[in-house]
């Protein structure tokens, strides 16, 4: 597979690795993830979390394994235990759909990575699409707040919600942005926090209780 880069996931030398997001904003670790033992893992620490993140790694991770020579049944297997990792992940089983439909082909693996690629160059293109249109709506001099982490992090683009505030930015119509800190995770605190400092943009981070006022 040809070498990938998003905020938070690599392909290097038909290998995966993804951007450790517990250890945020204090370390910046990439971590492999060349099985689904250890994704799984991933996913449930955390390590790797947003929907369309969670989903699109595990679609490379099914074409690097077909890739290496993993048998059709195998693969099988292994998109069933993905599949189990996060089942209330709507990306997940989106994507893992598309996978299985893959895996029908003659020639499975090369299907597996077109397909998975696909999920990405979309997934990408819907961020900017996401992008275009909700900065259209913000007006300038705006303080806008946001809650979670809806970035770069989570997703093969440049974000959804937050993807709207970093387009905005770009085109000088934010002032600031209120960043909830997202207890208990603080997923807004060590990740949105960090996204925005990584993009310049003006922030202040608040407690999800002062959000009201």
């Amino acid at each position: 597979m040809q070498t990938l880069q998003t905020t938070s996931l690599r392909v290097v030398d038909n290998k995966l690795w993804i951007l450790d997001q517990q250890a945020l904003p204090q370390q910046k670790n990439w971590l492999p993830a060349d099985n689904t033992e250890a994704l799984v893992g991933h996913i449930h620490a955390l390590r790797v979390r947003g929907a369309p993140l969670i989903g699109l790694s595990a679609s490379l991770l099914l074409a690097l394994l077909a890739e290496h020579g993993m048998t059709r049944d195998a693969l099988g297997q292994a998109l069933d235990v993905l599949r189990a990792a996060r089942p209330t992940a709507v990306n997940l089983m989106n994507n893992l759909d598309r996978m299985k439909q893959a895996l029908t082909q003659p020639d499975f693996a090369a299907a597996l990575g077109a397909e998975a690629l696909r999920l990405v160059q979309e997934d990408r293109e819907l961020c900017e699409r996401i992008a275009r249109a909700g900065s259209e709506l913000v007006a300038p001099g705006s303080r806008l707040l946001t809650h979670c982490n809806t970035g770069g992090l989570a997703t093969a683009g440049v974000g959804t919600a937050l993807g709207v505030i970093a387009r905005a930015h770009e085109e000088g119509k934010v002032a600031n942005v209120w960043v909830d800190e997202t207890r208990p995770l603080l997923q807004g605190g060590r990740l949105t926090a960090w996204e925005l400092g990584e993009l310049a943009v003006p922030y202040q981070l608040i407690t999800d209780s002062m959000a009201a006022s």
